[in-house]
């Protein structure tokens, strides 16, 4: 019977969800957002979790990574608790975040994109004083 009561418990716990933006492949120096989202109720207290190890910095909705290298790819997921402590939620899929070279480093393996990315690399030539292409 008590088994039972844990099963029927556990399948009961509101679920996480992890949101990336931009997308799960991101290049060095990008600005990278993860969302914990969980389906119902407010008051959420976050945990994230980088390759199953907790991320003691993170501790909100939103994980903002404001400066992406090489040591941030990995997989991320997300799970929650209610201030009471007393209701908690299902650890989230994980997410995997692939890191690449800078933008400008993926144009020299894809000279024929140059042309799609004028607007983007001229800006960013502009704001950093590099040039990308």
């Amino acid at each position: 019977m008590i088994k039972l009561l844990l099963i029927l418990r556990k399948a009961a716990l509101p679920k996480a969800t992890v949101n990336v933006q931009p997308a799960g492949h991101v290049f060095i120096r990008e600005r990278v957002t993860l969302t914990c989202g969980i389906e119902s109720g407010d008051d959420w207290n976050y945990e994230w979790y980088k390759n199953n190890n907790l991320l003691r910095d993170a501790q909100r909705k939103k994980y903002e990574i404001s400066n992406v290298d090489q040591t941030h790819a990995g997989d991320y997921t997300c799970k929650g608790t209610q201030s009471t402590g007393r209701i908690y939620t299902h650890t989230s899929a994980a997410v995997t975040l692939t890191v690449s070279g800078e933008f400008g480093d993926f144009l020299t393996y894809f000279p024929s994109l140059k042309l799609l990315c004028v607007s983007f690399c001229i800006t960013t030539e502009r704001s950093n004083g590099k040039k990308t292409y």
